[in-house]
């Protein structure tokens, strides 16, 4: 990204501090507002400073949070019976951003549009196709390998 670094800092600790509110939160919905701080940070930096990186950033992670509480809201009210969000969604979830966090502070921006196909790739399992697909295998959420994340490799 191309932005003064008071703007990267901030960011950064954001991240970090979503983070940690995500990590101490049980219920998914809750995660999710945790995880929604990260969003807006992006969204009032893109007011004070124009960056295309930093606003393909904020729409993926705005994707991701629109289709996470979708998903979570028809699985509460049983309007989509049978279409879920994999059991380790939060988990992984926590770990792209701890790989956002890493990629931002680093200024590794090849490490951070990585880090948003998997996001893309996380709000795309919220979806019915999305899902579908991880349970016949296609999607594998298997855990980032870091060092593939800044290598480009896997």
């Amino acid at each position: 990204m191309n932005i003064p670094e008071h703007y990267g800092l901030g960011l950064a600790k954001e991240i970090s501090r979503a983070i940690n509110l995500m990590r101490s939160e049980e219920d998914r919905l809750g995660q999710l507002f945790y995880f929604s701080a990260a969003l807006g940070e992006s969204g009032r930096i893109l007011n004070y400073h124009w960056d295309p990186t930093l606003a393909l950033f904020h729409v993926t992670l705005q994707a991701v949070h629109s289709s996470a509480n979708n998903r979570i809201q028809s699985v509460e009210s049983r309007r989509e019976p049978g279409v879920y969000l994999p059991p380790n969604f939060m988990e992984l979830l926590v770990e792209a951003l701890q790989e956002a966090h890493k990629a931002i502070v680093e200024s590794d921006d090849h490490r951070l549009m990585r880090v948003m196909t998997r996001l893309a790739e996380l709000a795309y399992v919220c979806t019915g196709n999305g899902y579908y697909l991880y349970k016949k295998g296609a999607i594998s959420l298997d855990r980032i390998n870091s060092e593939s994340l800044s290598t480009g490799s896997g």
